[in-house]
């Protein structure tokens, strides 16, 4: 955090959400930039020194930046959650809550067309947030579980697409010697791709 960094609480659907606002030296704001933190139950705070980078970079823009703490619900372990909610719905319900916590702050700035910045579970959220608003740009670091796991198959699948048709059409491969690469390779990718990382695991690496 800067020296001048302000602290503020503001209102949220479940109680004070704790903020941090940085405002560039000039004193003249070109827009607000909201910053979203790694998840509660895996260190994420306001002072995560990702967030914090952001939040600087943004400021050196000329933006003014608001990072929020997401609620107390949002931090609640994983098994109250399910407890209430049901089985496997933790990680959908923390999603949401953080989601109306960020929409709450951005109520209390005024900003209609915010940047939207985040770092983890925080650039999950945002993208969740974009639905709901047209954010001036985004800023996201380090993409969660749940939007990595499509984003990634889907990029796999069409750079391997392209990259095999540009191969073909320039005869640089042959299907005689294909298969066999083809063959070994489709085992071993559905290997990987049923096994599956604790959340744990995911963000210490």
């Amino acid at each position: 955090m800067r020296a001048s960094t302000r602290r503020e609480f503001v209102a949220g659907p479940a109680g004070k959400i704790e903020c941090a606002v940085d405002e560039p030296e000039s004193g003249s704001s070109r827009g607000v930039a909201l910053v979203a933190h790694p998840h509660p139950l895996h260190g994420g705070t306001l002072d995560n020194k990702v967030a914090q980078t952001l939040a600087r970079a943004f400021v050196e823009l000329g933006y003014t930046a608001s990072g929020s703490s997401f609620a107390q619900r949002v931090g609640r372990c994983a098994t109250e959650i399910e407890q209430e909610h049901g089985a496997g719905t933790s990680s959908l319900f923390a999603t949401k809550y953080a989601v109306d916590d960020l929409a709450a702050v951005l109520a209390h700035t005024g900003s209609k067309q915010p940047v939207l910045a985040g770092f983890s579970f925080g650039a999950a959220v945002q993208t969740r947030l974009a639905q709901r608003l047209k954010p001036e740009r985004m800023a996201l670091v380090g993409l969660a579980p749940e939007v990595m796991r499509p984003t990634a198959l889907a990029l796999n699948i069409l750079v391997a697409a392209l990259t095999g048709y540009r191969f073909r059409r320039a005869r640089f491969c042959h299907w005689s010697g294909l298969w066999p690469f083809l063959l070994g390779s489709v085992p071993f990718a559905a290997a990987g791709g049923i096994q599956s990382l604790s959340r744990g695991a995911y963000y210490a690496a």
